[in-house]
């Protein structure tokens, strides 16, 4: 019986042995690949593009770096002012979020420029982060397009129903012709809630032939042919002329944030 019991615990450690030698062994083996290739067919695809993210986010950084260096170092020395923390560190924490959006990245990196510089830091306004925080990279892109013109003119495609009232039908066709009117509106709503551009509802221009560049323009014939075409009878179409509008805010914002005179 001792004997038996014996020989019972001498093979306790063998088969335990063995059994860890299976964890191993081919059939296990085979569950590991099997496990390892399920979870590259779910998290694989996941997992290569977060690092393609990562490689394209230290490239961007990369620029971004560069682009600083560029500018500051093209500023003469003695126009050199000691940097302002206060502008400096909200700049450099909005940036992270912004980094593969160039024309935004390329605004902050302009703020800086301008913040080090005598003869723009006077402009500077710790408000402008937030305001570039706010923009898209097409608000950007338009607000280049407003600033590169004297004259802005606007109009707004009305319904003048049976009863006489208007019914807007397109709103701020504009001269621009890269983006389609819904993209200008979208833009023009967010600068102007922004404050760098302003839209009063009564104000145009005195001479009609400012607005030969609105009315040639073909998203703006486009969508007044549509609107002919959806007249009920009696209605009529009504063009609401009018124009954008700049301020101070706009000129320093854009002294500052852009600057590509």
């Amino acid at each position: 019986m001792e004997e038996n019991k014996n020989a019972l615990i001498n093979l306790i450690p063998e088969a335990v042995d063995n059994a860890a030698k299976n964890l191993s062994g081919p059939i296990t083996k085979s569950i590991g690949t099997t496990l390892d290739d399920i979870w590259y067919l779910v998290f694989g695809k996941i997992s290569q593009n977060a690092n393609i993210r990562k490689l394209k986010y230290a490239s961007e950084l990369q620029k971004f770096e560069e682009e600083l260096k560029e500018k500051v170092s093209g500023i003469p020395e003695e126009k050199l002012v000691e940097p302002d923390m206060q502008i400096i560190g909200p700049i450099l924490d909005a940036s992270k979020y912004c980094i593969e959006k160039v024309d935004i990245r390329q605004m902050f990196s302009t703020l800086i420029e301008s913040s080090l510089n005598i003869d723009y830091c006077e402009y500077v306004h710790p408000s402008y982060v937030e305001i570039i925080k706010q923009m898209s990279p097409l608000d950007a892109r338009i607000f280049k397009i407003i600033m590169s013109v004297s004259r802005r003119p606007i109009i707004s495609i009305e319904i003048q129903d049976l009863s006489g009232g208007l019914v807007p039908f397109c709103r701020n066709c504009s001269w621009i012709t890269e983006y389609t009117i819904a993209q200008c509106t979208a833009s023009f709503e967010s600068l102007s809630r922004l404050g760098l551009i302003d839209i009063d509802r009564d104000a145009h221009y005195i001479h009609k032939t400012l607005y030969n560049p609105v009315r040639e323009n073909p998203h703006f014939i486009k969508a007044q042919t549509e609107c002919l075409s959806g007249l009920k009878v009696g209605e009529k179409i009504y063009f609401r002329e009018q124009y954008i509008a700049i301020n101070e805010l706009t000129d320093s914002f854009y002294k500052v944030c852009i600057n590509e005179s």
